[in-house]
């Protein structure tokens, strides 16, 4: 659980790097953060002062009926800060979660079962879950909303003992699910409704036969995109030609940090 950690002391002396504070605290108290405001108990009618330490990304608002947001005083995580307050007004501090700007690191699979034939694929073909609805993926978590993230690695893993001679797969990245309704083994278009949304693609190269799993990983892919939430959404589509296993699994993970 995420905690910010505050200690309250009578007064401070003013240096000109930092203010030193009474060696003993005059009151100690912690508060849970989480996605909504979350407010401290009011501060000691003797306090002056307050050091505030998190250990994790948040924001912090001071007052006597406080409410937090992202907009709000940001704080780093494991940097303690201080305030001062005034006494006997029964201040508060309230702080939320706030990720944006934080070097998070973020990880999203999604299983894709393909469809259950063995219908041949061109170049450029999607694949999907169905013929005539959307094959569109979710990867979820993979930042902070609205915020941006750098993907740093993709990996693709086929479950097949059989290699059926694939030769490269391309991922079609949007920060909606796109507004193009590709099924399974149709040709992937950027069409005008999907330029708003689209971020661009990643190649994956030929899998590896590892026996009875084909595999590949693309790293160092540093490409750093703009969420319209917190989910990338996408389409694998084809590189080359191939017949494929009926009913094949493929296993995508997205791996990704924030800026």
């Amino acid at each position: 659980m995420a905690i910010l950690f505050i200690n309250e002391f009578l007064r401070a002396d003013q240096f000109p790097a930092h203010p030193m504070v009474m060696t003993e605290s005059v009151a100690d108290q912690t508060v849970a953060i989480g996605a909504a405001s979350a407010q401290s108990a009011a501060f000691n009618a003797t306090t002056s002062i307050v050091r505030v330490v998190s250990d994790v990304a948040c924001s912090v608002h001071f007052g006597t009926n406080p409410t937090a947001t992202t907009a709000k005083m940001m704080l780093t995580a494991g940097v303690a800060e201080y305030f001062y307050v005034p006494k006997g007004e029964s201040y508060k501090v309230a702080v939320i979660a706030n990720s944006l700007g934080s070097e998070g690191s973020y990880s999203s699979a999604v299983t894709l079962t393909r469809t259950a034939d063995t219908n041949a694929y061109i170049a450029n073909d999607v694949i999907g879950a169905a013929t005539g609805s959307t094959a569109a993926l979710e990867f979820t978590n993979m930042g902070p909303s609205g915020g941006r993230v750098i993907i740093t690695s993709v990996s693709l893993e086929v479950r097949v003992a059989t290699h059926p001679g694939m030769t490269g797969m391309r991922l079609h990245m949007y920060n909606v699910t796109p507004p193009s309704v590709y099924g399974d083994n149709v040709p992937w278009d950027l069409l005008t409704g999907d330029r708003a949304s689209y971020l661009g693609f990643i190649d994956l190269g030929t899998p590896a036969d590892l026996g009875g799993t084909l595999y590949i990983s693309t790293d160092g892919v540093n490409k750093q995109v703009k969420l319209a939430g917190t989910s990338i959404f996408a389409y694998l589509a084809t590189i080359g030609g191939y017949t494929p296993a009926s009913a094949t699994a493929h296993v995508l993970t997205l791996h990704s940090i924030g800026v």
